[in-house]
């Protein structure tokens, strides 16, 4: 059976393989129309998920810092009340005992404060000379040495 002399002259028309010029304007109009608006189409999806993009990082930032901020004023809130607790212990210096049980009595105050807050891990009491008079603390031991602090 012969070959028809017409297969594939649609393919190389559409391509402009057959020199004329009517052809290649009609594949520039074929393709402008097809192509044009794909790329309209990708430009506005391209700048929808850049700004989707944009929110959802914003979004994230700010529950980030959100959180940092909450960690931040829990902590200061917490050293706040334990020093204001420190600060209120009107019978920790009270005058007119003896030595020896005022130095007990301190003692019992903070080994109670140490007991509750964890946070504290060292306490000393100085006299007004500086010289430290009681000395606590999570890791120091059962008697830790006394400092001198009257050069600071």
């Amino acid at each position: 059976m012969p070959k028809p002399s017409h297969r594939g002259k649609l393919a190389y028309t559409f391509l402009g393989a057959d020199g004329r010029d009517e052809t290649r304007q009609g594949l520039r109009a074929f393709l402008a129309v097809s192509l044009v608006p794909m790329a309209v189409a990708g430009y506005y999806l391209v700048s929808i998920s850049e700004q989707s993009l944009r929110q959802e990082s914003q979004r994230i930032q700010e529950s980030l810092a959100v959180g940092f901020a909450d960690t931040v004023f829990n902590y200061v809130t917490t050293y706040k009340n334990i020093l204001l607790d420190l600060a209120h212990l009107e019978e920790f210096t009270r005058p007119g005992l003896d030595s020896a049980s005022s130095s007990d009595r301190q003692n019992q105050y903070l080994n109670r404060i140490m007991q509750l807050h964890a946070a504290i891990m060292e306490v000393s009491v100085l006299d007004l000379s500086g010289q430290e008079v009681l000395r606590k603390g999570r890791f120091l031991g059962a008697s830790p040495p006394k400092r001198n602090f009257s050069n600071d």
